[in-house]
C-alpha cells in the first residue's frame, strides 16, 4: 500500500513510501487498514492514506487516455 497522507502520523508514516499491509477484516469494517509503519510494527491506520498499487495504476493511466 503506498501512503498519499500521513497528518498526524508523520514519525509513523512517510508519504509516497510503500507500506506492507495486513489483512484484518475486523479492522477493515472499520474503515481502518493495518500496516507495518516506520516503526516496524503492525498498527491501524485511515484506509483514505492509502492507495493500493491497482488503483494507483489506475489513476495514472486515466490521466493519459484521450
Amino acid at each position: 500500500m503506498s501512503c498519499l497522507d500521513n497528518i498526524g502520523y508523520e514519525a509513523s508514516l512517510e508519504r509516497g513510501k510503500s507500506h506492507y499491509l495486513i489483512k484484518d477484516l475486523e479492522t477493515e469494517k472499520n474503515g481502518l487498514i493495518r500496516v507495518i509503519d516506520e516503526s516496524g510494527e503492525s498498527y491501524c491506520y485511515p484506509m483514505s492514506f492509502f492507495s493500493s498499487g491497482d488503483s494507483f495504476l489506475s489513476e495514472i493511466e486515466s490521466c493519459f487516455k484521450t
